[in-house]
């Protein structure tokens, strides 16, 4: 397996894991992924990139939005 895709593969793992969790622990924001881990949160893609890229300058990370729970879906 690639490097690339072997880093990719983290962060899928930790969607697949803990999904739903970070729904809705960020829901309306945006996380930026590093290595399986969480290295930026913001409310723009920007945001979450830069501080990604500060904590962790040597790579490069994947942005997932989480968007808002919908109030009408809420039991």
């Amino acid at each position: 397996m690639s490097r690339r895709r072997a880093r990719f593969s983290e962060e899928f793992q930790l969607l697949q894991e803990r999904g739903i969790e970070l729904a809705q622990a960020y829901a309306g924001r945006y996380v930026a992924l590093v290595g399986g881990e969480i290295a930026g949160v913001g409310s723009t893609a920007e945001e979450a990139y830069r501080e990604a890229r500060k904590k962790r300058p040597d790579r490069e990370p994947v942005i997932k939005y989480f968007p808002p729970a919908d109030p009408a879906l809420v039991l």
